[in-house]
């Protein structure tokens, strides 16, 4: 299982996501891509797949081989992972926007 976590550097909320994704899920491969520190070329090809994948224009994204989660949603994430440790506190759903991550 492979899992894509597209976001930006500066995000914490997305940031720390990742770090429980990494711990939780150690078999998972979860690769954190942040998409602020792309070339301009790149994030374009990025931000046109991410919305043509989701319909909206939020991140973070996470890809679970062929499952999309969008934002922080923990209860997605572990409904399709499996059981593992609690969620860290305070970790309500969160997004911003794939302009934002250009400006971020």
């Amino acid at each position: 299982m492979k899992v894509m976590i597209y976001s930006t550097s500066w995000c914490a909320a997305c940031n720390t996501m990742a770090d429980y994704l990494k711990q939780s899920y150690p078999d998972a491969n979860a690769q954190f891509v942040p998409v602020d520190r792309m070339s301009a070329d790149a994030q374009q090809k990025i931000f046109a797949a991410l919305h043509k994948l989701t319909w909206s224009d939020q991140l973070p994204v996470t890809v679970v081989d062929d499952t999309v989660v969008l934002g922080t949603d923990y209860a997605a994430l572990i409904a399709i992972l499996g059981p593992a440790s609690k969620p860290p506190a305070g970790s309500a759903q969160h997004r911003h926007g794939l302009l934002e991550a250009v400006s971020g």
